[in-house]
């Protein structure tokens, strides 16, 4: 009864039921906790602690890639629309992404995003980039490179810290 009870709150407000969160191909540790909107698009293997909302408002969208990680506390919050690549790490510490109508958040593959940090407004983030730290990034471009774990530093995306 409780979780009907869950259910029909999160259809109301236009979120996934904690059994399609289930029935997909990704890793949802706490589908109690977990809140995805329903026209979200996910792709494969991406692992979802608890506390992760991905939320879209009117005509907003969030596409997420695979082999994505995103720890607690992850907020992505849209009107415009958020698109994020493949293998990238959000968190430890939580990430907030709050993107209006009419403005793009692009995360590349292979990124790391790390300690708190904010995206607002346009903002393109190259594959291998990095963010570490309470730092707020609005309009920003970070350049490619490699993966962010990758034993060259000079061979790894731009970062921020």
């Amino acid at each position: 009864m409780i979780v009907w009870q869950l259910n029909q709150r999160r259809i109301k407000l236009g979120f996934l039921t904690v059994e399609e969160l289930l029935e997909n191909n990704n890793i949802i540790h706490d589908p109690f906790s977990t809140l995805i909107s329903r026209n979200v698009t996910l792709g494969q293997d991406n692992i979802f602690y608890p506390t992760v909302v991905l939320q879209t408002l009117e005509q907003g969208s969030i596409s997420v890639g695979d082999n994505n990680t995103f720890t607690p506390n992850c907020f992505f919050y849209t009107s415009g629309k958020i698109t994020t690549g493949s293998h990238n790490l959000f968190g430890d510490g939580g990430v907030t992404a709050r993107v209006n109508a009419g403005e793009v958040l692009t995360f590349g593959n292979y990124g790391r995003y790390i300690n708190t940090p904010a995206f607002t407004g346009n903002n393109s983030l190259g594959d291998g980039s990095q963010v570490i730290g309470p730092i707020r990034v609005q309009s920003c471009v970070l350049g490619a490179g490699g993966d962010f774990a990758h034993s060259e530093a000079d061979k790894r995306g731009a970062v921020l810290k």
